[in-house]
C-alpha cells in the first residue's frame, strides 16, 4: 500500500517512456552488479534497450503485463508479470494450475520505503488471478537480501534454489 499523500499513478507501459525505462533497467542491473559477491554480472552498451525489447516480447507472447509507477512524468518503479500455461508434459508431475510469474519488480532508490513495491506487486497479483492463476512465482537474486525479505513479508516462500560455485 502506498503511503497516504503519495502522488503516484500506476499505468501500462507506453512507448513514450522508453528512454526513461532503458535508464531504469540499467539502474536496476547496476544494483545487481553491485551486490553480486561472485562478480559474474556486467553491463555493456545497449543492455537497457535489449532488456526492454526482451521484456516486451515476453509479455506479448505470455499474456503479460507491464505496469509503471509514475510520480508526475517520472518512472518511480515498474513491474512485469507473465502467465505460464501448463503443457501436457507439465501435468505428468504437477497438479493442474496456471502460474503467474513476476519477471521484474524494481523501485528506484529515491522511491523506496513508500509502499510502492507492495502496490506494484499487488497489481501483478490481481492481474494473474484474473487470468485464472492460483499461484504466483518470483525469481530473486540470492544476494538481494532486501528483496528476499520484502517477498517473505508478503507471504512468498522459497520453492527452488539454484546453487553456484566459482571454479
Amino acid at each position: 500500500m502506498l503511503e497516504s499523500g503519495s502522488k503516484i499513478s500506476i499505468v501500462s507501459y507506453k512507448e513514450e517512456y522508453k528512454e526513461q525505462m532503458v535508464e531504469l533497467l540499467e539502474e536496476f542491473y547496476q544494483y545487481l552488479i553491485h551486490i553480486d559477491p561472485l562478480k559474474r554480472l556486467r553491463i555493456q552498451e545497449g543492455y537497457g534497450d535489449a532488456e526492454l525489447k526482451k521484456i516486451r516480447e515476453d509479455i506479448s507472447s505470455k499474456e503479460g503485463i507491464f505496469y509503471l509507477a509514475l510520480s508526475g512524468n517520472e518512472i518511480a518503479g515498474f513491474v512485469t508479470a507473465v502467465i505460464h500455461r501448463q503443457t501436457p508434459e507439465d501435468l505428468l508431475g504437477t497438479i493442474p494450475t496456471n502460474i503467474g510469474r513476476v519477471t521484474n519488480l524494481y523501485v528506484s532508490a529515491l522511491n523506496r520505503q513508500k509502499g510502492l513495491g507492495t502496490t506494484l506487486l499487488e497489481k501483478a497479483e490481481v492481474y494473474v488471478r484474473s487470468k485464472g492463476c492460483d499461484v504466483i512465482k518470483v525469481e530473486v537474486f540470492a544476494p538481494n537480501t532486501p528483496a528476499r525479505n520484502f517477498y517473505a513479508k508478503l507471504g512468498y516462500e522459497p520453492r527452488t534454489i539454484d546453487q553456484i560455485k566459482k571454479l
